[in-house]
């Protein structure tokens, strides 16, 4: 198990090239915390920090449902219909 680092990440596969890393759950949400408040930022007008706070919340619901799924299909559905909303 390792975290989102991705030099580390690079380094084990040189090691163990078929190896199977699992990430940790804890390390892969604060990377998508962090990419999150980057990406949206902070600044703007009242009505445009009202819309981010439903993004980001929007996002941490799918995050929310991805965590709690046991199966490949039901992650990819779901990416697949945030994708759909997301799309201009």
């Amino acid at each position: 198990m390792t975290d989102a680092d991705c030099k580390e990440r690079k380094a084990l596969i040189c090691v163990w090239p078929n190896i199977h890393m699992l990430l940790c759950m804890f390390h892969v949400g604060m990377c998508w915390k962090n990419k999150i408040n980057e990406l949206l930022g902070s600044k703007g007008t009242p009505q445009i920090i009202k819309l981010r706070k439903e993004v980001k919340q929007y996002i941490k619901g799918i995050l929310t449902q991805i965590k709690n799924m046991d199966t490949i299909d039901g992650i990819k559905l779901a990416i697949q219909n945030s994708q759909n909303v997301f799309q201009v």
